[in-house]
């Protein structure tokens, strides 16, 4: 996590920029992702994507917003 990301949580939960760091490898490690960014993939691709049925998707896999559709 970037270090303003960090710097705040830590500062609104009242515990160490450090806690929040080790807080947020475990996660990485748990869901077996190394960033924010695969930890996002991975939570929308388990838990959002199956409730969307017949999800408009493009060619290379991309969900497809209204506008695309056209």
């Amino acid at each position: 996590m970037s270090v303003s990301v960090c710097a705040e949580i830590a500062n609104s939960l009242h515990i160490r920029e450090q806690t929040v760091n080790d807080h947020m490898r475990k996660v990485f490690a748990k869901t077996g992702v190394g960033n924010r960014v695969e930890l996002c993939t991975e939570l929308f691709t388990r838990h959002h994507l199956p409730v969307i049925t017949n999800p408009p998707l493009s060619t290379d896999g991309r969900l497809m917003t209204t506008r695309a559709r056209r």
